[in-house]
């Protein structure tokens, strides 16, 4: 009997455990005050996109798109014309992927809600006016069930300039996406962006 009650205490605590699985960051890495995220394996689901160019008067828009199957897509976007200029397909590394969607995680909002949401900045970042844009933003995208964007949910993070908030979390997220760009494969489209 005394067997009995121990083996099912221990199938107890194993099912406990079971459904508890952890958060894709612990809070305390999160540089916006994310204070929960779900567990990796959702996480490793959603599409995140380092996007530049959005808000400034540049010519155009520089987007990186992590998808969940590893691919990666750079494009470049032409802003008067609507029109792509030029577009790089990569396949990356298991590890590289998951390397890169580990860091940007700290940057996810908690709750991924719609366009028009506030963006998440760093802790003790606040948008200083309507012109204040940042140097990029992150999207993180769930894409839903049905076909279309009518049931996706999106969370959007903005970096600031350093003129806009030069906080701690604000620099070290600037180091984030840098070394996360970094990782990647050299992309010519990028880098013919960048002249």
């Amino acid at each position: 009997m005394k067997g009995v009650a121990s083996s099912v205490s221990l199938v107890a605590a194993s099912l406990l455990c079971v459904s508890c699985q952890p958060a894709g960051i612990e809070s305390s890495t999160s540089l916006v005050g994310a204070d929960r995220l779900p567990s990796r394996g959702a996480l490793s689901r959603e599409i995140i996109q380092i996007n530049r160019g959005y808000g400034s008067v540049s010519e155009g828009f520089l987007s990186y798109e992590l998808r969940p199957d590893g691919t990666l897509i750079v494009t470049h976007t032409d802003r008067a014309r609507g029109k792509v200029r030029g577009e790089d397909r990569f396949r990356l590394s298991a590890e590289i992927a998951s390397q890169a969607r580990s860091l940007l995680w700290r940057l996810r909002p908690a709750k991924l809600e719609g366009l028009d949401a506030h963006e998440a900045r760093p802790s003790g970042c606040e948008r200083r006016g309507p012109h204040d844009f940042g140097e990029l933003a992150v999207i993180f995208i769930d894409e839903g069930r049905r076909a279309g964007i009518e049931d996706d949910r999106l969370g959007t993070f903005e970096l600031p300039s350093p003129d806009s908030c030069g906080s701690p979390q604000a620099r070290e997220a600037t180091a984030l996406v840098r070394n996360v760009l970094e990782s990647f494969p050299p992309s010519k489209v990028a880098a013919e962006f960048e002249l």
